[in-house]
This record gives C-alpha cells, sequence and structure tokens, in this order.
C-alpha cells in the first residue's frame, strides 16, 4: 500500500512539473519519497528531486542530493547523477555563479573516471578557474590535457592556454 501511494505521489508530482507548478510538484514528490523504501526506486525519486531543485533555483539543495546520488550503488544513477551535477555547475557557471559552478564541477570529476570524458569536465572546471582569475589553478589542467594527446580536446586546451594572461601562474 505505501509504495502505490508513493507512486502515485510521484505521478501527481510530474503532472504538476509538466503543469508549471514546479513548488507543488517538489511537495508531492517529497511526500513520495517519505513512503519510497531504500533502493533504485527511492533513488529515481531522489534525482527527480533535484532536478526539481535545480528548476527552482535552490542550487545548494538540489547539488546536496546529486552529489549523495553520485555515491549510489547503482552504476546508471552514478551516471546520471555526474550528468546532473556536471549540468548544475554549468548552469551556474552561466549564471556568473562561479565559486558555485567550481564546487559542482570539483565534486563530479572527484568521482569521474580517467579519460575523455574526465578531460571535457576538467576543461570546464579550467574555464571556470579562470573565470575566478585563479591562473595558477586552471594552468596545470589545461596542460595536461594539451600534452594528453586527445585530438579534439588537446587543441581546445592548448588554445585556452594562449588566453591566460601572461606572466600569471
Amino acid at each position: 500500500m505505501r509504495t502505490r501511494a508513493a507512486q502515485t505521489l510521484f505521478q501527481l508530482g510530474s503532472a504538476l512539473e509538466a503543469a508549471k507548478q514546479p513548488e507543488q510538484a517538489l511537495a508531492c514528490y517529497q511526500r513520495a519519497l517519505e513512503a519510497t523504501p531504500a533502493g533504485a526506486a527511492r533513488d529515481n525519486r531522489n534525482y527527480t528531486v533535484a532536478a526539481c531543485l535545480a528548476g527552482l533555483k535552490r542550487y545548494a539543495d538540489a547539488r546536496t542530493l546529486y552529489e549523495k546520488l553520485c555515491k549510489s550503488e547503482d552504476e546508471k544513477m552514478r551516471t546520471r547523477a555526474q550528468a546532473g551535477l556536471f549540468q548544475l555547475g554549468a548552469v551556474l557557471d552561466g549564471q556568473k555563479q562561479h565559486e558555485d559552478a567550481l564546487a559542482c564541477y570539483q565534486a563530479v570529476i572527484a568521482v569521474t573516471p580517467e579519460g575523455t570524458l574526465r578531460n571535457t569536465r576538467l576543461l570546464s572546471l579550467a574555464a571556470c578557474l579562470t573565470a575566478l582569475k585563479r591562473y595558477d589553478e586552471a594552468r596545470p589542467i589545461l596542460e595536461k590535457i594539451a600534452q594528453g594527446g586527445d585530438a579534439k580536446l588537446g587543441p581546445r586546451a592548448q588554445q585556452a592556454l594562449t588566453r591566460l594572461p601572461r606572466g600569471k601562474k
């Protein structure tokens, strides 16, 4: 019975969100969470809550949930949560909330394995650091990517390096 109630509340929340009533949707989602046992369904609902919080510009709350979900036992959820956290960082970065964006980028990079995806995220981190005039932190990140041999990201990192102010480490 409890699971059915949670499902009904979640569906109501989805309908409210589709009807552009995100505050009411969030209340339904949160009530649905209370009735949802631990596991994949709970993680999925937490992910929906995080996305709703981000839509409501409650970025700190969204970040907290995404970070929690990045530690999920479910690999697919970890991947979704990492993407959500990275996207939240991009939104904050675009709004010139660079310190908050930096925290999102750092959290997601900490759980992203080596490879092209990590380097792509590192480029965003370096751009954010550059916007904060923290050139001494951006430079080694860009140098590592530029020297890493990636045909697509290497030139982008090299170009970003050439735009950094000279004499600033």
